[in-house]
Order: structure tokens, then sequence, then C-alpha cells
């Protein structure tokens, strides 16, 4: 049974990837490719942000192991980035799923600037960041990993396809055509794909500069509502770099100059990763331009935000009754743990045992 893995990295076009094929899950069993559906399928084919169809608890193997035993066809396909981690960490695993499965591994690497602004701004976009990037590029180790990657595959003959996400036109087709081969042409004429054309994109300076913000008060949290919302609902901002001297650029370049020229190594040609200053790099500034679309989709998000965490004096109302009970000797009921369920899930929406618990409350209500 072949097995086939995308690993990443970030910030290379997985959404788009995962878009495609969350979308096309009966095209490809056309083809005798199971891709595995998950819960996060009905936001990848709005091409919003997703991890793919390995996301959950558990490492990776769990998931392929249970997802493949009924083999209900010849090749399984999963797509989730944080995987090259994991089998950084702990390569027996993969060597122990290169013995049940004819083993593929996909792997995107990107010229590193680009990846080292993109990769910036995902961390402030969902990963809390407050620094700057001129404070962060240092710790940026991704042509390292990228090495050790392929040291590994070499090391132990696992099937790695390396790709130069900088010098393809289309992420869909570039995929299709490792994954099909000479049949990629004739798999996308007939697929179907998001609506939205930029999946994930990065954000513009202003953008940044109030995801920042919001970071320093809430933390990562607050990227559900102000950074994820910019990206699936004003799609069409243009993204902007951030700025940083010329200065910390050339000590990137020469920091990363051998890993680069070791990836390339296993590279045609004419795909070369290359160490070139971006042309699109913006000056110092305090002064950020805002548009009416991004005003109004932040305006509409904060707003539910608020409107959701706020207890109403119905609420209060309640919370009291309850307390009298306590006073008087009287049971709870089920309506009064729904109701206090229901309080729990405004302060903490993404609480699975608050999430599961309010579902079995409601269907014991009929509610």
């Amino acid at each position: 049974m072949k097995l086939t893995l995308h690993i990443g990295h970030g910030k290379t076009g997985t959404s788009a990837i995962q878009s495609l094929l969350a979308l096309n899950t009966d095209l490809l069993e056309e083809y005798d490719i199971c891709y595995p559906k998950n819960e996060t399928f009905a936001s990848a084919k709005k091409g919003y942000v997703t991890s793919g169809n390995l996301n959950g608890p558990g490492k990776y193997n769990k998931s392929i192991y249970e997802k493949t035993k009924d083999k209900v066809k010849n090749h399984y396909l999963f797509s989730n980035e944080s995987i090259m981690s994991q089998i950084l960490a702990d390569f027996a695993t993969l060597k122990q799923l290169e013995k049940d499965f004819d083993l593929e591994l996909i792997l995107y690497c990107r010229n590193p600037l680009d990846h080292a602004f993109s990769s910036y701004g995902q961390g402030v976009k969902r990963g809390g960041y407050t620094m700057s990037i001129s404070d962060w590029i240092d710790s940026y180790n991704t042509p390292q990993r990228v090495v050790d990657m392929i040291k590994l595959c070499n090391e132990s003959s696992v099937s790695l396809q390396l790709i130069n996400y900088s010098k393809i036109d289309s992420i869909e087709k570039s995929f299709c055509d490792v994954l099909l081969g000479n049949k990629s042409v004739e798999f996308l004429a007939k697929a179907k794909f998001a609506t939205v054309k930029t999946v994930n994109r990065s954000l513009s300076r202003v953008e940044y500069e109030i995801q920042r913000e919001f970071n320093k008060y809430i933390g990562a949290k607050s990227s559900k509502f102000i950074s994820d919302r910019l990206v699936n609902n004003a799609a069409k901002i243009k993204s902007e770099k951030e700025y940083i001297s010329i200065n910390s650029l050339e000590k990137f370049n020469k920091k990363h100059q051998k890993n680069i020229d070791q990836i390339n190594k296993y590279l045609d040609k004419d795909k070369q990763l290359t160490l070139e200053i971006p042309q699109d790099l913006k000056p110092q500034t305090d002064t950020y331009e805002i548009s009416s679309k991004q005003i109004a989709v932040l305006v509409e998000s904060i707003s539910e935000q608020i409107l959701n965490n706020e207890l109403l004096d119905k609420d209060a109302d309640y919370l009291r009754d309850i307390s009298l009970k306590f006073d008087n000797k009287k049971p709870l009921t089920l309506k009064d743990a729904h109701y206090l369920m229901r309080l729990a899930h405004k302060a903490r929406p993404e609480g699975p045992v608050i999430k599961q618990k309010l579902e079995i409350y409601k269907k014991e209500l009929k509610i």
C-alpha cells in the first residue's frame, strides 16, 4: 500500500493544497487515492486556514494507522506541515512507517528571506508574537531543518520529493504533478477549486500592527477574531513586508548561505533557492493606512466577541436563582446544568469538554 505524506514546510501553499484536496476527495478516489476526511474539511473547502487531515491529539502515525486499517484504497494521502517537526524529533516513527508502507514524502522549500518574512508574519498572526521582525529573525532556522530532513531521508533511503515553492506558478498544479504524474492535467481539468483565490494570505502592515497590539493584551487566542477574520473575509487586501534594516538582511544571508548551497544540490539548476534581498521592502514608519473593508471586518468581529462574552441581566437572574437553590437545599436540574455550561461556553468557546457536554445537554433537553 502506498502512503504519501505532504509534510510542509510552513508557508509554502499548504492551505491551498489542503483546500484542493478537501474539495476533491471523491475525484481523488477515482484515481485510487484516499485523502481521509476530518473535521477541518468544511473550512478547507471555503479556502480558509486549516491544518490538513492529520490534526488532533497524539502522534501523526497513530492517526495514519487508524485511518488506513480498512485498506479501502491502494494509495493513502495525508497533509499536515507539522509532520516535518515530528519526524525530525523522532525519526524511528517514520522508519516504522517505511516498513509498513510504500512511503513517499513531499516537502516544499522556499527562498529563505521570503520564507522568513512569511514565517514571522504567521507568528504574529497565530503565534502571539509581539516582537519586531528585526528582533525575531536571528531565530529563523528553517534551511537547517530542511538540510536535516534531506540527510535523514538519504541515510534511510526514504523517498523525498523536494520542490522549490518560489519557482512554481501554481501550487495546485505542482502538487498534482508530483502526486498524479501524467494524469495531473486530466485531474485538474475536472477538479473543484475554492472561490477564495488567495488562501491564508499574509497581512498588511496595519494588520500586523493591530494583531501585535492584541497579542500584548490577549495573546495568541486573539488571532481567531483579528487575523483569521481578516485573512478569510478580506482576502483581496495586499500583503506587505515589515521593515527590516539592510544590515540585518546581509547578516541573515551570510548565516544561511551554506545550507542553501546544500539544499540546491537536490534541486534542478533552474529551480535553485536564492538569497536575494526582496525589492518590496518598506521604510520604517509609525503611520499606517487602513481600508474601509478592513475596518468593517474588524468592527464586526470585535463586536461579536464583546457581545458573545457579555453577561446579560437575565444571566445574573439565573445565576442568582441557582445560588439560592443551594441555600434552600433544592437540587440542581438538567436545565440548570445546561445554562451554566452555556455560560462556560461563552467564556471558553473552543473548550472540547464544554462543547461536548453542551451538546449532550441539548439533546437530553431536546433543544
